[in-house]
């Protein structure tokens, strides 16, 4: 118990540093909290990516900034990747914290199963920059966490295994060892097709190109999301790449638009920390595959004050020693004010 109260404890203290870090006074039209809930409860096991949870939250669009939402040197690079000063585009920013775990397919195992993937838990807190209009949207963030047993991962998944009664995990002591882990990643969408159907109903076509650059993961993707609803032309800047892996991050636009999506990505991953293990420490690793194939299917509806995205994930094999299923199911909600 202690050492549950100290590990919470260190997870508090690195959300404060950074909103410390981060934070920005902003005059902003509204602002908005997004809480998402990850499982792969739908495929009746734990492998892979087991569960998740995050909040996030945003201001936009900007009125003035009295200063930078970032760091002068972090600044400089984002400048590089987005037009946030261009006189066509809105600028608008988010926060993310979320807890993330991954497990073996054989949670009950005791002992090292060396062709599965690693216990692996995080925690990780971004900060978000964006810019768009009604073609193009820009997206620039950065992340800093800590993976091992400082993320609480462990307790858990053990605690809500006993709350419904499912198997104990039991390979917890194999996982990750304590370390820093940083990222950072820009996105581009832009809608390559638009058209009406009639007056309520339209549908779009939304190229997607994204990178990424760190310990966490480094990987460079292109993809396309295919869309069907109402109102795109004001919701597709916050089209997810793969819903789940990125929270909604300009959650304060979308108000009376509904649609049906899905989304095609792939993607080459130079390093993954949850397959190959420590960066700077000796752990358990499997054979990373650098070519992945992601899907993603769901359904968005959002009202004036409240919105709720719902989607299902699925992908190709992510490491070569053994298949695994990778479906899982992200839920988020949405509340402006």
């Amino acid at each position: 118990m202690k050492r549950m109260l100290k590990q919470n404890l260190v997870f508090l203290v690195f959300c404060m540093i950074f909103l410390l870090c981060f934070s920005t006074r902003v005059s902003a039209d509204s602002s908005w909290i997004t809480l998402t809930w990850e499982n792969d409860f739908l495929a009746h096991e734990d492998s892979g990516y087991t569960n998740g949870g995050a909040i996030s939250w945003g201001y936009g669009p900007f009125g003035v900034l009295e200063r930078g939402p970032l760091p002068n040197w972090l600044e400089v690079l984002v400048s590089n990747f987005t037009e946030k000063y261009s006189i066509d585009k809105i600028t608008e920013m988010s926060y993310r914290v979320a807890q993330t775990m991954y497990t073996p397919k054989d949670i009950a195992a005791f002992e090292l199963i060396e062709n599965d993937r690693p216990y692996v838990g995080m925690i990780l807190a971004n900060a978000n920059l964006h810019s768009y209009n009604e073609n193009v949207s820009d997206r620039f963030w950065f992340t800093l966490g800590m993976v091992g047993p400082i993320s609480g991962s462990e307790h858990v998944q053990k605690s809500i295994h006993k709350l419904v009664g499912k198997k104990r995990p039991n390979g917890w002591q194999h996982q990750l060892k304590n370390e820093p882990i940083f990222d950072l990643s820009a996105e581009r969408l832009w809608r390559m097709r638009a058209k009406k159907i009639n007056d309520s109903l339209e549908y779009d076509l939304v190229g997607i190109s994204a990178g990424d650059l760190g310990t966490l993961r480094s990987e460079l993707g292109l993809g396309m999301g295919f869309r069907l609803g109402r109102a795109l032309s004001r919701s597709f800047m916050a089209a997810l790449v793969i819903p789940g892996r990125t929270v909604n991050p300009l959650a304060a636009n979308l108000k009376n638009e509904w649609h049906l999506f899905v989304n095609f990505y792939g993607r080459y991953v130079f390093n993954d920390i949850v397959l190959d293990g420590n960066t700077f420490q000796d752990s358990h690793s499997v054979t990373l595959t650098h070519e992945q194939l992601l899907v993603a299917i769901g359904a968005s509806y959002h009202a004036r004050l409240w919105g709720i995205v719902a989607s299902i994930q699925d992908g190709s094999r992510f490491f070569e020693e053994r298949e695994e299923n990778g479906f899982f199911a992200s839920l988020s909600y949405t509340h402006r004010w």
